[in-house]
């Protein structure tokens, strides 16, 4: 019995010394080796042939930092393996690819995996250009055009383009129109792979605007021209301007600009001077298409002949080119005089003179059709009608805006060809739009209201591309003129397609079509 336990004993420990290497003996705890990293990535996402591809791998264990590489099968072509392990390219075909990742730390152990890559057949192109910039006859134009999906580089055509605009291959549109209206030009976007996408899209080439806007500023007024008002967008983006000593808009050496109006038939712009250093006038400007800068002006307005009346301080002007017959509105203290003069082309001659009592009169338009002058009070509520102006004995109606609250009116302007009466309210932030208007007297209720202004001062309607310039406050001191489009229709809150920044206070607005 003795002798059996010795010689378990004796064989117990010889096979403890030949497994002390590998799992230690006697219970005792024995050094491991490092451990292997491990590719913890599950999955790959799919990609699409022609498209930009992006995907990391990730690994565990080990001893960073790894190395990756592909050792068995082979990626898409088109795509890479850095050593980070970030998969990047474009495939340039499509199928399923299966090769074997490996991942090596730095004890240059290894780990390794087999991951899938979908590379999906390439969509068909899709053209995303929802919408186009309007152009506007005789000014230059550019738009591009964008896509995606399929297989770039792609290739453009389009049928029904304008005359004058033409389109590259690379989706560029350029040129400058020399037709008018709104087209429907179908585009054709083909691939690499010759799968095509078509959209047609609407084009509108408006009839070219020049715009001319008196800034009321202190101590240096400006007539600001804006030669591509159709298309002018953005700070400062007048391509003339009055200013200056000699233009008498100086405030010391006459004063800032109130009202413009344009003689279409002669090319003069005429300019209502406020009252500043000196009384008030009517500044003449022969060659208004061209005139700019420190320009003096042709011919001062200020004494009526052969009467003794002389103008104090003019806030608007009207000119009917037709008659040569110029209409000045002139404010005297807290009422004014209206002032009709005869050959304003040449040597002004007293027609028609009579005062306004009902307060400052504001501004001022003409229905030369109809014969009806429209005055604004200053911030009141009322439009005055007078009916056959032209006529001594004209009748006077009132058209009040009823049914608001908190109006201060301080421009009006007529759309004769539809008889409608746009004014600006001040203090309400709104231009009411009057229908019918030379049917309307007493109170009643604007047919609409654009709202959700700030503090117009006046309104130009661009009656050929059915779009509005409202001279609306965008800051403490400053001025822009927003465009609204759809003139004839648009009600409730509006929104500007465009606008034109940098005025002090942008004042009375005319302009012509070219």
């Amino acid at each position: 019995m003795k002798k059996k336990a010795i010689s378990q004993a004796v064989a117990l420990i010889v096979g403890c010394l030949a497994l002390t290497s590998i799992i230690g003996c006697g219970g005792g705890g024995g050094a491991t080796g490092p451990t292997a990293p491990s590719i913890t990535t599950a999955s790959l996402p799919s990609g699409t042939q022609g498209q930009a591809y992006s995907a990391t791998l990730s690994a565990t264990s080990g001893t960073p930092p790894y190395t990756w590489s592909v050792t068995a099968g082979s990626l898409p072509a088109g795509i890479n393996l850095s050593a980070a392990g970030e998969l990047t390219g474009t495939p340039t075909v499509n199928g399923t690819s299966s090769p074997t990742f490996t991942v090596t730390d730095g004890n240059t152990l290894t780990g390794s995996k087999q991951l899938s890559i979908l590379i999906n057949p390439p969509g068909s192109p899709a053209i995303t250009t929802s919408s186009l910039p309007d152009g506007a006859r005789t000014e230059p134009y550019s738009a591009t055009l964008s896509a995606t999906s399929g297989t770039p580089p792609y290739a453009w055509s389009a049928t029904g383009l304008p005359a004058g605009i033409t389109l590259s291959a690379a989706g560029a549109l350029t040129g400058t129109p020399s037709v008018e209206g709104t087209f429907t030009p179908v585009f054709t976007l083909t691939d690499s792979a010759t799968m095509q996408a078509q959209q047609s899209l609407d084009l509108r080439i408006a009839k070219p605007l020049a715009l001319f806007v008196a800034d009321f500023s202190t101590p240096s007024g400006a007539v600001d021209m804006f030669d591509n008002a159709s298309v002018a967008d953005g700070v400062s983006a007048w391509t003339r301007q009055l200013q200056g000593a000699a233009t008498t808009l100086d405030n010391d050496v006459g004063g800032p600009p109130a009202g413009v109006s344009y003689d279409a038939d002669r090319n003069i712009l005429y300019v209502a001077r406020f009252q500043g250093s000196d009384n008030g006038a009517v500044l003449a400007f022969h060659d208004a298409d061209s005139v700019d800068g420190d320009a003096a002006p042709d011919r001062i307005i200020q004494a009526i002949v052969p009467t003794s009346f002389s103008l104090t301080s003019p806030s608007d002007v009207f000119i009917d080119s037709g008659n040569d017959r110029i209409y000045i509105a002139d404010v005297t203290g807290s009422s004014g005089i209206i002032f009709i003069l005869d050959n304003a082309s040449t040597t002004p001659a007293f027609r028609k003179i009579f005062n306004f009592p009902l307060g400052p009169p504001a501004a001022i338009s003409v229905d030369i059709g109809r014969d009806i002058l429209y005055v604004v009070p200053s911030q009141g509520q009322e439009i005055i009608a007078y009916d056959n102006i032209s006529d001594l004995t004209g009748a006077q109606r009132t058209i009040t805006i009823g049914g608001v609250v908190n109006v201060g009116l301080v421009d009006v302007k007529i759309d004769p060809a539809t008889d409608t009466a746009y004014a600006a309210d001040y203090d309400g932030g709104r231009v009411f739009v009057i229908n019918d208007v030379s049917q309307k007297s007493g109170s009643g209720a604007p047919d609409r209201a654009l709202t959700g202004l700030s503090n117009p001062n006046s309104v130009f309607p661009d009656v050929a591309n059915d779009r509005l310039f409202v001279s609306n406050r965008d800051g403490a001191t400053s001025y822009s003129v927003g465009v609204v489009e759809e003139m004839s229709s648009v009600n409730g809150p509006v929104s500007f397609s465009r606008e034109l920044s940098g005025f002090g206070t942008a004042a009375g607005m005319t302009g012509y079509y070219k």
